[in-house]
């Protein structure tokens, strides 16, 4: 006799399990013709230490969201339903047939270049949701059988958030210790996974070096100095400018990182319109295909787009011009009412993130019903950007967070000025 949860789902086989989630393939009794799906059960008994009412709250925000967004952008798994029952929580959501890129193995340029263009769509517009990607890595990026594009899974699992803060004390990460120490190196990946839109961009380009070259950057050399990777050793059949892009979003030195999905991607586009031999191509099952139509023509160049081209950089260039001259009078007359992204200084206006705990949830909005758009710790240096009282008459601060690149509202006590 097969085993079944709920008397619904049976189990066809496990998928994966921790001390707090079990992941397994199963079959949906109840839907006809009997489907094969994803069923996470999620266990928080391990949990004492937080509110089962957070987690009531947390699980069905990230469900819900994850629910709407999955019905308009299809790079990521379906979630067809969530609910809870006897204390534990149950996410049923679409399977993915494909392989992962570990499974895949070593990939070359073209195809490194074919999954980052179409990887780098999805994070530009889930970043513009507000929401971070907890575990990009090479198991979680999965080449989906029937069209090869590449799909995240395991996108907002709230389980991530849980469990890595459980694991990570307030410390400082050293460069030298980083990339040289392997436990140190898996600690930092988790900082970086669960902090920023910018986290989410370092994993990716590790994913990407690692499908490359098979290797992590902690076991390839970097320069004794500024331990930067050294591409031209160990990255020979990756063109240059491929590599710098890849190199520049897993900088140590934050400051040189990029910022956003966006400008990563129009560096990549840069690349890709003076390199025609690395223009991805339609391909086989048996390798990558190409990224959505719009991607491809965005890229593509031929002579019988040149003239259209030229024409509209003369239009851009004319544009801007004029946007700088309107911009410029209307400065002289009006101060600025446009949030530009804060650069981190030390001028007044500043302050430190406070509190006994260590660390410290930045929301959305001035409320702690509102989503978790990243984490600062107990000392790291923040820039005050306004302050508004709450429902409750609590002062919260809007912050510009300079260590994960993120803004955004904590309350008052929590902030040391």
């Amino acid at each position: 006799m097969s085993l079944t949860i709920l008397n619904r789902y049976e189990i066809i086989k496990q998928l994966g399990s921790s001390d707090f989630v079990e992941t397994f393939l199963v079959k949906d009794r109840k839907i006809s013709p009997e489907k094969e799906v994803v069923l996470k059960c999620f266990y928080p008994s391990n949990l004492e230490q937080i509110s089962p009412t957070i987690i009531e709250n947390l699980f069905n925000q990230e469900a819900s969201t994850l629910a709407k967004l999955g019905k308009n952008f299809h790079q990521i798994p379906i979630i067809y339903n969530y609910f809870q029952k006897d204390g534990k929580y149950y996410l049923v959501e679409e399977y993915i047939k494909g392989k992962n890129l570990t499974q895949l193995g070593i990939i070359s340029s073209k195809q490194c270049v074919t999954i980052l263009s179409s990887l780098l769509v999805t994070l530009k517009y889930f970043h513009q949701k507000n929401i971070i990607h907890q575990d990009i890595k090479p198991e979680n990026i999965i080449l989906r059988e029937s069209d090869n594009k590449p799909v995240l899974i395991n996108f907002g699992t709230f389980k991530e958030i849980i469990s890595i803060n459980s694991l990570l004390p307030n410390r400082d990460f050293q460069t030298d210790s980083v990339m040289t120490n392997p436990e140190e190196y898996t600690l930092y990946q988790k900082y970086m996974m669960r902090t920023s839109f910018l986290g989410n961009l370092y994993c990716l380009a590790v994913s990407m070096i690692y499908s490359l070259t098979g290797k992590l950057p902690i076991e390839i050399h970097h320069d004794a100095n500024t331990q930067i990777l050294e591409a031209n050793t160990y990255l020979p059949n990756v063109n240059p400018s491929l590599a710098a892009i890849l190199i520049k979003a897993i900088a140590m030195d934050t400051s040189i990182r990029y910022v956003t999905a966006n400008q990563m991607y129009d560096d990549l586009q840069t690349f890709l319109k003076t390199q025609n031999n690395y223009i991805p191509e339609k391909t086989t099952l048996s390798s990558v295909s190409d990224t959505d139509d719009n991607l491809v023509n965005s890229i593509a160049s031929s002579k019988k787009n040149f003239s259209i081209i030229i024409l509209a950089i003369l239009i851009t260039f004319i544009m801007s011009v004029s946007a700088s001259l309107l911009i410029t009078i209307t400065e002289k007359k009006t101060p600025t009412i446009v949030e530009t992204l804060p650069q981190y200084n030390t001028n007044k206006g500043y302050g430190k993130i406070g509190g006994m705990s260590n660390n410290i949830s930045l929301y959305s909005e001035n409320n702690t019903n509102s989503r978790i758009v990243g984490y600062g710790f107990t000392g790291q240096a923040i820039q005050i950007l306004g302050s508004e009282y709450d429902k409750k008459g609590i002062i919260w601060y809007k912050v510009y967070h300079p260590e994960s690149g993120v803004t955004g509202w904590i309350q008052k006590e929590f902030i040391d000025l």
